[in-house]
């Protein structure tokens, strides 16, 4: 299988984006560590149990059997100074008092001036004081309680971001978001914390104030900018200028926190006498997000981006409007009940809002708003309440059993049968009838997809019992238009040269007027013919893939409005294409709707081939005109059951007695030298038979290009490339093409040497081989690769399905042999051959297998001899494993990541055994940076030794 990727632009390595992702996990570890201080702050900070005004000095209320009423202290009673300093507007006089400390307290009451000392508590005890109490101090406990987990929750949200998305720039910014509102402690105007600076250095001091006010500032620039930045990866990004904007609007916030800080630093009671930047201008900045969102919201025309930008614009409304109120019940002094209210507000529409924003930045794909609102609480409150009626037999019984703990087990047995009847019976109803209730709450209140499922089942079993592939291409395209409300769905097939892809059978209103054909030998075809999973266009690392497709592509992409591809394979080779839009609800395709869709398109494809072999005439490739055509009498006929080969005159098979069928275009005797034997297997480009060479009486193997690929120059050219290329390569670890040439029928035609054993793919599929065997494999290909590379030749497709190990001339020993160099690529003085086999425009392209494709390679840079040694690891990986290092990933943008992103997991980690030199070397050889690998894959054989 082959798979193409256009040169491009090419994007920074992963290598390259490291020191940023560290530099944001550095972030995230300090706003961990100001995350706990601020835990630890909300928990044992001092207070003396009463509420006064910094104004007036007035005691309004002295908590009942508190500190405050143990020292004395009565409501009315007017405070002077606390601990020696005067009351002042902002003062904080137990910012160095520990609880449990005595602090002398100076008052005047009934104009007398009187003095007493306080002991102040822990803030956790005057939260368990307040809940006994009830009212506004209850409600003030609660506030100070929800605040623990909601700065564990920020943190959390943050990190989790950090850790599933690292190299998404909107996630990592909005992790910094996230942990910089858990992180800031606002460390000068908490009670105890100058006791607890004491003990520590003054430089460490001193740089905890500055990263303090350093994350104050930080949550809301961060907000701003991503607010700028957030789903633009379309519209080609945001100036450098504009995002830095953000910090400069918040700068004043980081200059008063970092005066504020200092001036407690030098030891200072009274508040720093700056302008509140943080009052107004944290609130200002949130509604400017707010209205950049808005405006980008009704300037953006994708729906997706939209949908997205409207559940961040709904995450951040919420908190910031609870925020600015919250901000103005406290300037205005409107009592502690209406601050305690609008706290609480706000803490809740801050751990919802947030929840939403990470939803939004982390799903790409997501459900309308205003859908997923409505479902989730219809589904929740249906499920919940059948839930709960299902339990009530069985908590029936349990309080029964309860209620009659004390009887005896005989009275309990025999005493009360009409109970048993009563809670027993609707039991054993609720157990046999469990899911078919389940099942009707599902068609209630999800009967658009619990219809589609049975629709969808309904087209794969119709295509499964059909045959006529007009009739079925119709009713399929409606019935999936009925099931899942695509805005428009096409169906794609090769046209009559068997070159392009060209649109057939569409529905839908809204489907796009005229769309130009698709080369079935560009990029996005062979990218699709690696798997049979749905392509979904607007996947995040999909989608990072498809800009790097050619213009052309990536036109025909936006011309075809296509949000879902799904590929028709036949023998891993692609056929056709179903392209679906968007969706009418604008819901995404779920993991049920592409799983059915693949189903479907493996029975289409199926019956295509089907339809094919029946020669309709609606899905036949004529063979080209210059092509002469062949006799009857000199076909080639076969067995379907053993493969062998007779002359036209024979009708059934001497061994197994089966009717004989025409294999169209191959002649019994190839050019009077080869007489065809054999079928030795079909492949996604050819036919491969056994043969015998007449003159010289030996078995030989001959490759016939398919069918539908005769007109194909592209095709013609890799079949002549790969011969030009083999004969100029001489190893024993190399097949050896012995000829070349084209058939009457227009059919290209390879002959190469015999070979008796299979492929390593086979080997593979025994389980992990041992040490041993491995170099005795490995060795002479990478010498047979090596010397390739010595030739000026770079293979650019290993795998284990173009390595074969067969059996020597002996009988009895094995050796590997490196097959199929067609997508091979000539460099110095070899270049100028292959440069006279590609047509004038055109490039053979950056071309190889998904899962054995080197990171560069991915990235549009050009295959070379380390691009092999990277397959040919990969390949030893494989061997010593059993199974490929990426594991069982096969969707595209699962396998792009594993290449270019996630690092591998080494060897020795799944088998142990694997000495550690070789571990060694096939780690470096696996390097995402090919300039990190080994010279040559020479070196690495050696390595591996």
């Amino acid at each position: 299988m082959e798979d193409t990727i256009p040169t491009a632009v090419p994007r920074p390595s992963p290598g390259g984006q490291q020191p940023t992702i560290a530099f944001f996990w550095i972030q995230i570890i300090l706003a961990s560590i100001f995350t706990l201080l601020n835990l630890w702050s909300n928990a044992t900070r001092p207070t003396i149990q009463i509420d006064f005004s910094r104004t007036t000095g007035i005691v309004s209320t002295v908590l009942a059997g508190g500190a405050g009423e143990r020292a004395g202290l009565k409501a009315g009673d007017r405070i002077l100074s606390v601990a020696g300093y005067p009351v002042s507007p902002g003062f904080l006089p137990l910012y160095s008092v520990s609880a449990g400390d005595r602090v002398a307290i100076e008052f005047e009451r009934d104009g007398v001036r009187r003095t007493t000392t306080i002991i102040p508590v822990t803030n956790e005890a005057l939260r368990r004081s307040g809940l006994k109490l009830g009212g506004v101090r209850a409600l003030s406990a609660i506030n100070s309680y929800l605040s623990i987990p909601l700065h564990i929750w920020m943190l959390f949200l943050g990190i989790a971001l950090l850790v599933m998305r690292p190299n998404d720039r909107d996630a990592r910014l909005s992790a910094l978001t996230l942990a910089a509102w858990a992180a800031g402690a606002f460390l000068y105007n908490a009670s105890g914390m100058g006791a607890l600076f004491a003990q520590l250095p003054r430089p460490l001091v001193a740089v905890m104030f500055v990263l303090d006010a350093y994350f104050i500032a930080l949550f809301f620039a961060a907000c701003l900018h991503f607010a700028i930045v957030f789903a633009t990866e379309r519209s080609g990004g945001v100036r450098p200028i504009w995002q830095i904007v953000p910090y400069v609007v918040a700068l004043p916030m980081f200059i008063e926190a970092l005066a504020h800080g200092f001036h407690r630093f030098s030891g200072a009671i009274t508040p720093y006498p700056f302008p509140p930047a943080y009052d107004f201008t944290g609130p200002l900045i949130l509604i400017a997000a707010l209205i950049i969102l808005a405006a980008r919201f009704r300037k953006t025309s994708d729906a997706n981006s939209r949908r997205r930008l409207q559940v961040i614009f709904l995450s951040l409304m919420p908190g910031t409007i609870a925020f600015a109120i919250s901000v103005a019940v406290d300037q205005l002094a409107l009592g502690n009940l209406a601050s305690q209210i609008a706290h609480l507000v706000n803490t809740i529409a801050t751990i919802v809002g947030a929840l939403l924003y990470a939803y939004a930045v982390v799903r790409h794909r997501i459900f309308n708003i205003s859908v997923l609102v409505r479902r989730s609480i219809q589904y929740a409150l249906a499920r919940g309440t059948l839930f709960v009626l299902m339990s009530l037999p069985i908590i029936g019984l349990a309080l029964f059993l309860y209620a009659h703990r004390q009887d005896s087990l005989a009275a309990l047995l025999t005493g009360r049968p009409a109970v048993y009847i009563l809670l027993i019976v609707p039991l054993f109803a609720v157990i046999r009838y469990r899911r078919s209730l389940l099942e009707s709450l599902d068609r209630r209140f999800f009967r658009e997809q619990y219809d589609a499922r049975q629709l969808m089942l309904h087209v794969v079993s119709m295509v499964r019992d059909g045959s006529d592939m007009l009739a079925l291409t119709r009713a399929a395209l409606g019935e999936i238009h009925r099931a899942l409300h695509p805005k428009h769905i096409s169906l794609w097939h090769l046209d009559p040269t068997g070159e392009a892809l060209q649109r057939g059978f569409v529905r839908g209103d809204r489907a796009p007027a005229h769309t130009p054909a698709l080369a079935r030998a560009g990029a996005l075809p062979t990218l699709l013919a690696n798997s049979d999973e749905p392509l979904d266009v607007f996947n995040r690392h999909t989608r990072a893939l498809l800009e790097r497709l050619p213009l052309s592509e990536r036109e025909w992409l936006r011309e075809t409005d296509a949000n879902l591809i799904v590929p028709l394979l036949i023998d891993e080779r692609l056929a056709g294409l179903m392209v679906l839009g968007e969706r009418m609800s604008e819901e995404p395709y779920g993991r049920e709707d592409r799983e059915l869709l693949r189903l479907l398109a493996a029975q289409l494809a199926l019956t295509l081939d089907y339809s094919r072999l029946k020669q309709s005439p609606s899905l036949v490739w004529a063979p080209p005109s210059q092509t002469q055509s062949m006799h009857f009498s000199e076909a080639l006929h076969l067995c379907p059951a053993c493969g062998r080969c007779y002359a036209p005159g024979e009708q059934t098979c001497e061994v197994d007695h089966v009717q004989l069928v025409l294999e169209a275009g191959v002649p019994r005797t190839i050019e009077e030298k080869y007489a065809v034997t054999r079928l030795l297997g079909r492949g996604g480009m050819g036919t491969v038979y056994l043969a015998n060479q007449k003159r010289l009486n030996r078995p030989v193997a001959i490759k016939v290009l398919l069918s539908h690929l005769v007109g194909s120059t592209s095709m013609r050219t890799r079949f002549e490339r790969e011969a030009r290329i083999v004969a100029r390569l001489r190893h024993p670890a190399i097949v050896t093409i012995h000829d070349f040439g084209v058939l009457p029928s227009g059919h290209a035609y390879l002959v190469m040497e015999y070979l008796d054993g299979q492929t390593l793919r086979k080997t593979i599929s025994t389980g992990a081989q041992s040490v041993a065997n491995v170099l005795d494999i490995i060795r002479p290909v990478s010498e047979a690769i090596d010397a390739a590379h010595r030739a000026g030749v770079v293979h650019r497709d290993l795998k284990p399905e173009n390595i074969m190990i067969v059996r020597e001339h002996d009988g009895i020993s094995f050796g590997p042999r490196v097959l199929d160099f067609g997508l091979a690529k000539m460099s110095g003085p070899a270049a100028d051959d292959d440069a006279t086999l590609v047509q004038s425009g055109q490039s053979i392209g950056i071309v190889g297998t998904l899962m054995y494709m080197a990171p560069e390679v991915l990235n549009g840079q050009a295959a070379d001899s380390r691009s092999d040694q990277y397959s040919l690891a990969l390949i030893t990986y494989e061997l010593l494993a059993g199974a490929h290092p990426l594991g069982g990933a096969t969707d595209l943008a699962s396998v792009v990541k594993g290449h270019t992103e996630t690092p591998m997991l080494s060897i020795r980690e799944r088998v142990d055994s694997v000495p550690q030199s070789m571990d060694a070397a096939i780690d470096r050889a696996l390097s995402k940076n090919a300039s990190a690998r080994f010279e040559s894959v020479a070196d690495f054989a050696a390595a591996l030794v």
